[in-house]
């Protein structure tokens, strides 16, 4: 967590550099709402795989899978009243979980 808080504080917000993200926000367009469901949710179907760029920014759940569970959790953040994506969230940061999951 504290290495995170150092690489956000040098980068600052939207300065996306090696392995740097927001979790939950799929098409690196700087928020987390329904349009990553969808990116999401295509790749997933394999109608347009590979639009996701950086899969754990896809890995909305942080469980180390890009899988339909991911974009469910997004809908209930979003709609429900849902808990908000593991960290890095809000701020670009890297992903200190690991996984085989990994930013291009």
């Amino acid at each position: 967590m504290l290495i995170q808080m150092i690489v956000v504080a040098i980068l600052g917000v939207g300065d996306f550099g090696d392995g740097m993200f927001v979790r939950g926000d799929a098409n690196y367009d700087g928020r987390v709402d329904i349009s990553d469901v969808i990116v999401i949710w295509r790749n997933l179907m394999n109608q347009e795989h590979g639009l996701i760029a950086c899969p754990d920014a896809g890995d909305a759940n942080d469980d180390g899978e890009l899988n339909f569970r991911d974009p469910l959790y997004i809908l209930n953040y979003l709609f429900s009243d849902g808990s908000s994506p593991p960290m890095p969230f809000e701020k670009p940061g890297i992903d200190l979980t690991f996984d085989q999951l990994g930013c291009d």
